[in-house]
């Protein structure tokens, strides 16, 4: 059979397809069924076809979730956010020691080093990622660069007896900034990075 012989019993299988209507699936009614609809929820590749009129009365009383449990609904989401594909966590275990795991410059490797880049040196203090809440928290101190958490602790004293309404005679402004530097103050002090 040549392309062209192929090509036309393709045609002639899809005008005879178009030719042969359904019948709405709605009961009593004769009209042409050309919506498809899921029959049920377990079957949601089973069509019922309905007309226009039909499918907006099914649309508007079709829930998906009609009947489950909220444990049921979010195993359901949670699975559809895969695409129903099984997953697995990406644990170091997989990571670290598969041997064809390599994600290139986003490996375990590579990402510890940008880290380091970051966050800690050896003696020299904490640096914290820029426009991070830790990074505001550090200026909100008057601190910049690389810090410890003895420099921060001394920092705060220094403000915190700067700013303290006692010495300040009840100004707002100065009660209002150290409000600020206690909670950088806390914000910083929880950072399990800071040494």
């Amino acid at each position: 059979m040549s392309n062209k012989q192929k090509i036309v019993s393709g045609l002639v299988e899809v005008n005879k397809s178009h030719s042969q209507k359904r019948k709405c699936d709605s009961p009593g009614c004769l009209k042409e069924g050309v919506f498809p609809a899921p029959r049920s929820r377990q079957k949601l590749t089973e069509y019922l076809w309905f007309c226009l009129e039909h499918i907006r009365v099914y649309n508007r009383s079709w829930n998906f979730y009609e009947g489950m449990s909220d444990a049921d609904v979010e195993k359901q989401v949670r699975h559809d956010i895969t695409w129903e594909r099984p997953t697995w966590p990406c644990s170091g275990k997989l990571r670290d020691n598969h041997p064809n795991f390599d994600m290139g410059i986003f490996s375990r490797k590579n990402w510890d080093q940008h880290e380091l880049s970051y966050t800690t040196t050896n003696t020299s203090g904490w640096r914290p990622r820029p426009n991070s809440d830790q990074e505001k928290a550090l200026k909100e101190l008057s601190l910049q660069g690389l810090v410890t958490r003895d420099i921060v602790k001394a920092q705060y004293k220094n403000l915190a007896k700067k700013y303290h309404p006692d010495t300040k005679g009840g100004d707002k402004s100065a009660e209002e900034r150290l409000k600020r530097v206690n909670n950088a103050y806390s914000l910083l002090m929880s950072c399990e990075e800071l040494i």
